[in-house]
């Protein structure tokens, strides 16, 4: 009888502990306690004075004590005394048991359908993973946050709170995948030590061969800057071996590319030129004015599409560039990239 009563206890017991670990429906309520809002979404807990919060800009109204903005997360001082969450590791038995995922307002559960794979590269879950959302067993524990586009995993989240400085790397390039292969999109002009130009196909990154897009990405990232990285390409059809320098990121990942940074001049979108800062010594274009208007370079007219004007500008750097210019209706050739004392063409007249 009392071995009947034991077994009884533990299976009720057994039952109770699963249902009420797929049990989210008080997960909300329990959460409000350990989010606090910011602008339209939330930041979640980590101790009684400190939230943690994702996002591609930095937030408004909040000290922050310190951030990354290339993976786009912060820390920030709380408003009020929290109740934390415990931060815990995906492991074998949470991937594959059901977990929650929510915010004060609205839970789901789910399962963990891919791991994360590199900084930007994230987690996937079988939900919708709302930016800043927990992903949960039980309600006062979590494995990552929400980006909306999947999760990031705790082990990324301690990284970023047990580091002091965030310091990732970069080639002087952007690419594209196209038909499985990674090639070269546009490459940062009038930047000494980049090996790389456009229509390059990476064949082999760091002495390993290339797998796949983000893996490639993630290997750019890890890189340390002031040194160089040696690149197998395919160029023209030829298979070439080259090096180029790694520089310390400064744009790109979550913050938007800045193009043309080493150019020294700003343009509006149409190619009204608004500053002239730092130009290349010897090339010319401090001979450019502000209001200048950008029309034609090397008989090729510039497209409306920055990003595009961008790409034209880096592929004719290698060589003289033949700008032709509006200033206040008055239209003539400016020649830069080319010898100091021979930098001005002819004039045309409308």
């Amino acid at each position: 009888m009392i071995k009947k009563f034991i077994v009884t206890i533990l299976v009720c017991g057994f039952l109770g502990n699963f249902l009420w670990a797929a049990d989210f429906s008080r997960c909300a309520e329990r959460i409000s306690l350990s989010m606090e809002k910011v602008g339209n979404s939330y930041a979640v807990a980590i101790n009684q004075n400190e939230l943690l919060y994702f996002g591609k800009k930095a937030p408004n109204g909040f000290h922050i004590i310190k951030s990354d903005p290339f993976v786009g997360l912060y820390l920030l001082e709380a408003k009020k005394k929290m109740v934390p969450l415990e931060m815990k590791d995906l492991n074998e038995e949470s991937m594959k048991g059901i977990l929650g995922v929510g915010t004060t307002t609205n839970y789901e559960t789910g399962k963990v359908t891919g791991r994360m794979n590199g900084f930007l590269d994230y987690a996937q879950f079988s939900a919708p993973t709302p930016q800043n959302s927990v992903i949960t067993s039980i309600c006062y524990q979590f494995y990552g946050l929400g980006t909306g586009d999947g999760f990031i995993e705790s082990s990324y989240l301690k990284r970023f709170l047990d580091g002091d400085q965030f310091v990732y790397g970069a080639i002087g390039a952007l690419f594209v995948e196209k038909d499985e292969q990674i090639i070269v999109d546009y490459v940062e002009p009038f930047i000494e030590g980049i090996k790389l130009e456009a229509g390059d196909i990476i064949i082999e990154f760091n002495k390993k061969p290339v797998t796949s897009f983000n893996e490639f990405l993630q290997s750019i990232y890890e890189l340390t800057p002031n040194t160089e990285v040696p690149i197998k390409i395919s160029r023209n059809g030829n298979l070439e071996d080259i090096s180029t320098a790694v520089f310390q990121r400064t744009d790109g990942m979550l913050l938007p590319h800045h193009y043309l940074s080493a150019l020294g001049v700003r343009f509006t979108p149409d190619w009204v030129v608004t500053a002239i800062e730092d130009t290349p010594e010897g090339a010319g274009f401090e001979n450019l004015q502000v209001g200048d208007q950008i029309l034609r370079l090397n008989n090729q007219e510039m497209p409306a599409d920055f990003v595009e004007g961008a790409k034209i500008i880096s592929v004719a750097s290698k060589g003289p560039m033949r700008f032709l210019i509006d200033r206040n209706g008055f239209q003539f050739f400016v020649t830069t990239n080319k010898k100091k004392d021979d930098q001005w063409g002819g004039l045309l007249r409308d």
